[in-house]
């Protein structure tokens, strides 16, 4: 992957989208003393989980685009949480109430059901015959909240061909 403008942390964004076709945000900045010590240093790296929402996606665009600068942010002594509730602002997430461990869940039932019915669907009518003619049915769990689902081969064929 050819470098996009020199700068690390739009290099390597741009590397995770396209060579890891992952959606992700990277900002990285470093602040220095006048004698080129370091004052102080940070980043963040947001990567949207698979099936994410086009409103959480629009939320965190809106979010990510107003953000000064990781160095203005530090030079304004926000802390790691601060920089974490500017970018979760408005998901659902109360300032100071996001933890910094990666966690998932809970899904939300109806719009999991949904995303997992689409990603069976994925596999295509030949493939969904064949799993559901050997099992009876296809199975999914979610890797997030491990929430397992069971669809029938004509639940799968209607949405496919809605």
């Amino acid at each position: 992957v050819p470098l996009v403008s020199g700068e690390v942390a739009e290099d390597l964004a741009s590397y995770l989208v396209d060579s890891e076709q992952t959606n992700s945000a990277l900002g990285l900045g470093v602040s220095l003393n006048r004698d080129c010590s370091v004052r102080s240093a940070g980043g963040f790296l947001v990567q949207v989980l698979p099936f994410c929402s086009e409103e959480t996606l629009e939320q965190l665009e809106t979010n990510l685009s107003g953000l000064p600068s990781v160095t203005t942010l530090l030079n304004q002594g926000l802390t790691v949480q601060d920089i974490t509730d500017k970018i979760l602002q408005g998901l659902g997430c109360a300032p100071g109430s996001s933890s910094l461990t990666p966690q998932y869940g809970p899904c939300e039932e109806e719009a999991l059901r949904k995303r997992m019915i689409a990603a069976v669907a994925y596999l295509g009518e030949k493939e969904v015959k064949d799993i559901a003619a050997e099992q009876g049915h296809v199975e999914v769990t979610c890797d997030f909240c491990k929430q397992t689902y069971q669809f029938k081969e004509e639940q799968i064929l209607e949405y496919l061909h809605s």
